[in-house]
């Protein structure tokens, strides 16, 4: 038995072949890829279109503010990054709101399935 662990004790162990650093950092790079084409980019593409709808605002645009508020524009204030809403044309609420409040303008087409939900 002893002999056994004397041949196991004076062999080397093989030396591990040196590996391509570019091999290591492949799957990093991979990954680092694939989160910019999965996460970063749609971000910035999303915030480029939110800044293009904040700065095509206009007077009497219908909008949907982030609290759920239906309006139309007043007034643009752009010294405060303001907008006056204009809630209810009856009663004359306005309501005064910061510009990134803003989370989409209503089209036409939002308008007119509103009133008929109304009518219903």
């Amino acid at each position: 038995m002893e002999s056994f662990s004397i041949l196991l004790a004076d062999e080397q162990p093989a030396a591990s072949p040196q590996q391509n650093p570019i091999a290591l950092f492949a799957p990093i790079l991979i990954i680092g890829v694939f989160i910019y084409f999965m996460a970063i980019r749609p971000m910035k593409k999303q915030e480029r279109e939110r800044k293009s709808l904040l700065e095509t605002i206009k007077k009497n645009d219908r909008v949907l503010t982030s609290g759920g508020i239906i309006g139309v524009i007043a007034n643009i204030r752009e010294k405060e990054d303001e907008v006056v809403l204009k809630v209810d044309e009856n009663s004359n609420v306005r309501l005064r709101m910061t510009r990134s409040s803003i989370v989409r303008v209503l089209s036409e087409k939002d308008v007119a399935k509103e009133t008929t939900e109304e009518k219903a």
